[in-house]
């Protein structure tokens, strides 16, 4: 469980009760629909790093939003973050080759400097089944949260074969396990899953806690949309072997 969190010290309580996998600290403002831009840690480092001490105490890894900028890199390595999440709007926006050329750069070396400071790095914000393919090439991302475009995929073509055709786009030239970075741990000690990756070469892939947790998740919801068009639960697009 990945809990997404402003930094305030309600959603704290919340998750010192609840000990999810991993916290991800958002910028939250009530008006908006979904998350706009990056922390700024640098500006703000006193009260996320009070934050973030807090999570550890209690044994819970912490993540950053971030934009793709290396003094916010820098910052949040200050703090001890264990993971950043880069934020990829500006890429996933850009309409002309220049501008997603300029932040894929940025992307790069924002992942390249975290990775060097031992922090884990996720990315997301945007990505869909056209623009996600290229930063598989960036070998330091190790999660990509996606969740928009593939669940309006599935309108379309069910979930299974939704996820399926993500899971193919993010198929890297090299196998994961193959790869100097798989068994990278962040700084601080805290065991997680990262997700599943097909091999390009041998198509090989492995189950995870955290593609088992979202497809349960979605059943749930699957089965109260069969029941809502009075059909049977059972005509669920995905299945569980646990």
């Amino acid at each position: 469980l990945d809990l997404e969190m402003a930094a305030d010290e309600a959603m704290v309580k919340i998750a010192l009760t609840v000990k999810p996998d991993l916290v991800t600290l958002v910028p939250e403002k009530r008006q908006e629909l979904t998350t706009e831009g990056g922390l700024d840690v640098a500006g703000m480092k006193e009260r996320l790093q009070t934050t973030v001490s807090m999570l550890h105490d209690a044994g819970i890894p912490v993540s950053l939003f971030i934009e793709p900028d290396l003094n916010q890199i820098k910052a949040a390595h200050k703090i001890s973050a264990d993971f950043v999440e880069l934020h990829t709007g500006r890429y996933a926006n850009a309409t002309k080759s220049k501008e997603a050329d300029a932040e894929f750069d940025a992307i790069t070396q924002a992942a390249k400097l975290a990775y060097k400071l031992g922090m884990g790095v996720n990315a997301g914000h945007g990505l869909n089944y056209r623009n996600v393919a290229r930063l598989t090439h960036i070998p330091e991302i190790v999660e990509y949260n996606i969740g928009h475009s593939i669940i309006a995929r599935a309108v379309l073509v069910g979930l299974d074969q939704a996820v399926k055709e993500m899971k193919a786009l993010l198929s890297s030239p090299a196998c994961r396990r193959h790869s100097p970075l798989r068994n990278r741990r962040p700084s601080h000690d805290a065991t997680l899953t990262y997700p599943t990756i097909r091999c390009a070469p041998c198509g090989s892939t492995t189950a995870n806690g955290y593609e088992k947790a979202y497809a349960a998740m979605m059943l749930i919801v699957t089965a109260a949309q069969m029941q809502a068009l009075d059909r049977p639960s059972g005509c669920g697009v995905m299945s569980l072997d646990n």
